[in-house]
């Protein structure tokens, strides 16, 4: 997809890139022209910190664009809390045709699979494995072999997502008789059974609700 982008969207997109995206996605945009260097503030994760951070260049170049002949170079951020950790991205900023290219060749030190303390407390074991190698995929661009990760561990925590939902169904009053069938489903060994029990018993939204009160009452 290509975006057609202002000047403005095109810095808040370049700092989504270098912050979030895997490596090889590429950002394929037009316009935006005068725009030929990349954002002096990044927000990242710092290991030093313990904490997210405000992550400055350390040096500034007239463009950062780059060229058929030299496509790929480097762009160097430091932590402006810390100041001793840095990080270094590879990438490539190129014209071509009437559209420009930007992507993420490399990054050092590489994408790391940072995890919150809460849901690092709620994955244990072999659930909290899936989900670094999850994350380790997505960074590294390979989206379905993280969504095989992922589906493992939402197969293995489905049992506690059940309960929530259930919980949740007590507190909107609905369908009392499904929620007999509670503990038996999560019994079951089959999958696809707790998606549909959860399917049958997930509360609407509000606006849901009043729609199908009003139809009840015509």
């Amino acid at each position: 997809m290509v975006e057609n982008l202002t000047s403005d969207a095109l810095l808040k997109r370049l700092r989504t890139v270098l912050e979030t995206w895997p490596l090889y996605r590429a950002l394929n945009y037009t316009g935006a022209e005068d725009v030929g260097t990349l954002p002096w503030l990044i927000s990242l994760y710092c290991s030093q910190c313990k904490n997210a951070q405000w992550w400055e260049r350390e040096r500034y170049s007239a463009t950062d664009r780059t060229t058929a002949d030299y496509p790929f170079t480097y762009v160097q951020y430091k932590c402006r809390n810390c100041r001793s950790e840095r990080i270094w991205f590879y990438y490539c900023w190129i014209l071509r045709g009437n559209e420009w290219c930007f992507f993420k060749a490399g990054q050092w030190p590489p994408p790391e699979e940072h995890i919150s303390r809460e849901l690092e407390h709620q994955l244990q074991g072999e659930d909290l494995d899936f989900y670094k190698k999850a994350l380790r995929c997505r960074n590294f661009n390979y989206g379905l072999a993280a969504l095989a990760y992922l589906h493992r561990v939402v197969e293995n925590r489905m049992n506690d997502l059940l309960d929530l939902i259930a919980e949740a169904a007590r507190e909107s009053n609905f369908a009392p008789e499904q929620l007999k069938r509670l503990h038996e489903v999560k019994a079951s060994k089959r999958f696809d059974d707790k998606v549909t029990y959860a399917a049958g018993i997930l509360p609407t939204s509000s606006s849901s609700r009043r729609t199908q009160s009003n139809r009840a009452s015509t």
